[in-house]
């Protein structure tokens, strides 16, 4: 080492982000992110074929489609967090 100071003129971050859905649980109906919503399973059992897409928030926390619509048609606030769903 020379013993010369350096100066730090500024720090730049890079985040990488990823979601991994196969090891995730929809908390309405307990089933994994990556099979049907048991409303889809019904649905399917019965002779209909329903593709079952997965609802974000804006808080982040992620559902199936069919789950959250049925919840928020008595709340409109995610349940977990309490935030109000934007639709």
């Amino acid at each position: 080492c020379s013993g010369k100071k350096v100066e730090v003129v500024s720090v730049r971050y890079v985040v990488g982000w990823g979601c991994a859905l196969r090891d995730e649980m929809c908390l309405i109906c307990r089933n994994q992110m990556t099979e049907l919503c048991s409303e889809c399973q019904f649905a399917r059992d019965y002779g209909g074929n329903r593709e079952c897409t997965i609802a974000w928030g804006e808080c982040g926390h992620r559902f199936h489609f069919h789950c959250i619509s049925r919840f928020l048609r008595t709340r409109g606030t995610c349940p977990i967090d309490g935030t109000e769903w934007e639709r």
